[in-house]
């Protein structure tokens, strides 16, 4: 196992461990800051994927903003900040387990390319979707040109 795959590892563990944090604190200051470093490990997986510009955006409008917006609005409307009863239900247990069952029944059947596959090729997301652009599915257009006419048919082995 290369240290790219390990350190993917790591932080979708974090990511995962930090989301069920953010879900199941009774805290709401508690779990905006849980969700931070949820929206910060996700943007690290993207870096190691290759995803920079995803992993940008990630951080400076999730994290920079929208996790910001919430902080401030707990702030200024003074919501209670501490433990609710009125939230706390003692189905905890019932609900956990309902939504293992649910996320079971609802995996895919096909099995998707592993993560690691992508990781050992660090081009390979963005060559596919370059591909998937410049493909045409209308013969004789062009989707990134103006003239029709300067494209081949797609049964040719040029792309636009």
């Amino acid at each position: 196992m290369s240290m790219v795959e390990l350190t993917f590892l790591m932080l979708s563990g974090v990511a995962v461990f930090s989301a069920l944090l953010a879900v199941s604190t009774t805290q709401v200051v508690h779990a905006a800051l849980w969700l931070v470093l949820t929206l910060g490990a996700i943007a690290g997986c993207y870096l190691l994927i290759g995803a920079e510009f995803i992993a940008w955006v990630q951080v400076l409008i999730y994290i920079g903003a929208v996790v910001v917006l919430l902080l401030f609005a707990l702030m200024l409307t003074r919501a209670p900040t501490g433990p609710d009863s009125a939230t706390t239900t003692s189905n905890r247990n019932v609900a956990a387990a309902v939504s293992v069952l649910v996320a079971g029944a609802s995996r895919p059947s096909w099995s998707p390319a592993s993560p690691a596959s992508a990781l050992r090729r660090p081009g390979a997301v963005s060559a596919r979707l370059h591909r998937s652009v410049t493909r045409s599915s209308v013969p004789g257009s062009c989707p990134l040109r103006s003239s029709a006419s300067s494209c081949s048919p797609p049964s040719s082995a040029r792309s636009c």
